[in-house]
Parts: C-alpha cells; sequence; structure tokens
C-alpha cells in the first residue's frame, strides 16, 4: 500500500476476499487478513519481485500438500538419495529435506539454522554458473563439503532461485548420483511438467532429453521434415509448424485442433493440404519425424511474418468439402 492507508482499508480487503495486506505504516487488522510491514529501505519494486520469486517458487498449494516447498524437497530427497535445500536468488534458504539418516555437512547445517547459505569466497561463481546452465551441474567447492548437484529454479524462463541436493554416499552413489543428475536436467528443460516423480517414471522423458542432446547443434540433413516446413513459414510467413504441433497434440483430429487454432475446420484442412505438398503427411515416417522434432524444440516457434501486402502467408479459403 503506498501511502497512508485509509481506515477502513481492512475491511474493505476482507470484504473482497484479500489474503494480505502490505503497507509501510501500522494499522489496525482485523481476523482473516495478515498485515505486513514493509521496511522503508526496501523499495516497492525489489518487494513486488520477492513476493513473485516466492510465489513462484512455492506456487499455489497449503503447506504438506505437493506444492509445498518442504515438502517437495522431501520428495526431491528421497527420489535421489540425498538431503535437498531450496534457495532464493538472496541466498535465503527457503525450505529443506528432513529425511532422516541422510548425511549433511557443516555449510548445510549452519544454512538450516540460519536459513541463509553461509559466506564462502567460491559462493558467487558457483552460484552464477548455476544458473548460466541450462540442466543441472556438479559443485564440489568447497572441498571440505560433500559434492551437491545445483539447477536453477525457473518460472516462465526467469531464474527465481537454486535448489542444491547433496550427494548419496557409499556404494549405491555413483548410480544415485547419475540418476538424480538426469532428472533434475529433465525437470528443469523443455520435457519438465513441473511434478516430482522416481527416476523409473521419468524414462519417456528422459531418452527424449538424451535424443535432444545428441542431436543438438547438427546441421539439419537435406530435405528433413521440420526444416523444410520452417523454411516456407520463414519464407512465406505462413505459420504451418504450430498448425502441426497443435494437429499432433490432438491426435490428427482436425475439428479439435481447428478449435484450438480458431480455425475453420475446413480452412485447417486447406492448411494440411498446402503442408502435404512440402512433406508426405500420410507417410507414418515423415510424420514420426515431425512428431519428435517438434517435440525436442526448446522454444515457441515465431509469430509469422506479415507479407508486404498484409497477408499472413498462404491465402487460406474455407471450402465446404474435404
Amino acid at each position: 500500500m503506498i501511502g497512508h492507508p485509509p481506515a477502513d482499508l481492512v475491511a474493505q480487503a476482507t470484504k473482497a476476499g484479500v489474503a494480505a495486506i502490505v503497507t509501510r505504516h501500522p494499522i489496525p487488522g482485523e481476523p482473516g487478513v495478515a498485515l505486513l510491514l514493509a521496511a522503508p529501505e526496501v523499495a516497492w519494486g525489489r518487494l513486488y519481485t520477492l513476493i513473485e520469486a516466492m510465489l513462484a517458487l512455492a506456487g499455489s498449494a497449503a503447506p504438506g500438500e505437493p506444492g509445498d516447498l518442504f515438502a517437495l524437497a522431501n520428495q526431491v530427497a528421497a527420489r535421489i538419495g540425498g538431503a535437498v535445500a531450496i534457495e532464493d536468488l538472496a541466498m535465503r534458504v527457503l525450505a529443506y529435506s528432513t529425511i532422516e539418516g541422510q548425511r549433511i555437512d557443516d555449510l548445510r547445517r549452519d544454512g538450516i539454522l540460519g536459513l541463509r547459505v553461509p559466506a564462502h569466497p567460491n559462493h558467487a561463481e558457483e552460484y552464477a554458473a548455476v544458473l548460466r546452465a541450462n540442466s543441472a551441474i556438479w559443485s564440489y567447492v568447497p572441498v571440505e563439503c560433500l559434492p551437491r548437484l545445483g539447477i536453477a529454479v525457473r518460472a516462465r524462463g526467469d531464474a527465481k532461485g537454486r535448489a542444491y541436493g547433496v550427494a548419496a554416499t557409499g556404494s549405491g552413489a555413483p548410480k544415485s548420483a547419475r540418476q538424480a543428475e538426469a532428472a533434475l536436467s529433465v525437470l528443469d528443460g523443455p520435457f519438465g511438467r513441473g511434478a516430482v516423480g522416481r527416476y523409473e517414471d521419468l524414462a519417456a522423458v528422459l531418452l527424449l532429453s538424451e535424443l535432444g542432446t545428441a542431436l543438438r547443434g547438427r546441421p539439419a540433413l537435406t530435405g528433413e521434415p521440420l526444416s523444410l516446413v520452417a523454411e516456407h513459414d520463414t519464407a512465406h510467413g505462413t505459420d504451418y509448424l504450430q498448425s502441426l504441433r497443435v494437429w499432433f497434440a490432438s491426435y490428427f483430429d482436425v475439428p479439435r485442433a481447428a478449435e484450438v487454432l480458431s480455425l475453420h475446420p475446413n480452412t485447417l484442412r486447406y492448411r494440411l493440404r498446402r503442408i502435404s505438398e512440402l512433406v508426405d503427411l500420410d507417410d507414418p515416417d515423415i510424420r514420426l519425424a515431425l512428431v519428435i522434432q517438434l517435440r525436442l524444440r526448446r522454444t515457441p516457434d515465431r509469430n509469422p511474418t506479415p507479407r508486404p501486402d498484409g497477408v499472413h502467408g498462404d491465402v487460406e479459403r474455407h471450402g465446404t468439402a474435404d
């Protein structure tokens, strides 16, 4: 709340179903509305960023539900066999796992007790590396501490914090560590769905992730289906790739896909016929290649570029047949 709040602010907030009020000036409260007093030195923009980061990390779940950060830390720790901590960008410890018998070191213990990552000369460089990485990375410093696997926590592409898992020890450590690294990389990658599951449950997305890694950076083959369609989109301002993506996701159901695309079904049928002039959509191998290639794309296709005459790509018509 900027400025001096009105006398009936809390009453208005209660009536509107507001859960909390942030203000710089003390005001009388009422049951059901949390009052948060912001320090004068904290700018409103900074406060908004902190709140947004907390919401992105914690979600809307109640304590103890799957979206709760402590529950999430425990679930991850149980799967990877090592203690887990979740931190924000200011190095505050937001949550940590509490599974008995999992080994922790002095760095983690001090962080839990103070709810802040202890100062160390290597932290700035290490944290920057985690935020730059597109997947989980190992950290072996300080050398007196256990190795840790770190990964950035992102919301809509923006880094909101980090999660660290302490490597398991004992005879099963190498396998557990490899599985933890692979699982965390998948959950933060293009195939992550925001859920936590067992390593075995991630087999399909792990396979796709490995396939994507193998193909990344490889020059396109001559006549490769996705490249042919993408080149047409670029040259003519069409949006064929998005049409194919929705059609595939609709299990080749034209009316359903057309509804998602806000098109008339005959318009989509016409568009698919035009695409078939570029690649043979009746060929099962070509369809499979397109499905896999589209699934491996990390970013959405750009919006179609209008032609100089103002028409977006090929002129499409609403037919009455086909």
